[in-house]
């Protein structure tokens, strides 16, 4: 009975599917990297994603899904056009390379923070669209 007692009281989080559907592919060269943060003081720290996938690009849209808890999340991701394995860039930090955010934020003049890229994971599934900038 006690048994019984402790599994009613633990808390059972819910599962989403979490779509992520990435357009304004131009070049099918290279690889996407796709890259989920749940937290602030994490956001675009490497290493200290959620998740992490990479899919290779097919013009103009391509797609890729991830199993996660309810909560708050942001996304980056960038299409490593070179195979380097990373995000090239300008000499002031400017990506050469195709990237984009959730919320299709848009930097102007630094990069950006958890609060402009977050949206809601609620229920069992949740699409986000997200167009490359180049």
């Amino acid at each position: 009975m006690l048994c019984s007692l402790l599994g009613f009281s633990l808390k059972i989080e819910k599962k989403s599917t979490l779509t992520v559907k990435i357009q304004n592919i131009k070049k099918s060269e290279g690889t996407i990297y796709v890259t989920i943060y749940n937290n602030a003081e994490d956001f675009l720290e490497k290493g200290k994603e959620l998740k992490r996938k990479k899919i290779k690009p097919q013009i103009p849209c391509a797609e890729v899904t991830f199993e996660v808890q309810n909560g708050a999340y942001a996304i980056a991701l960038y299409q490593d056009v070179n195979e380097n394995q990373k995000l090239d860039k300008t000499f002031v930090g400017y990506p050469k390379e195709p990237f984009g955010f959730s919320n299709n934020f848009q930097p102007k003049f630094s990069k950006p923070t958890f609060d402009d890229c977050f949206f809601w994971v609620s229920g069992t599934k949740k699409e986000v669209q997200i167009a490359l900038i180049h």
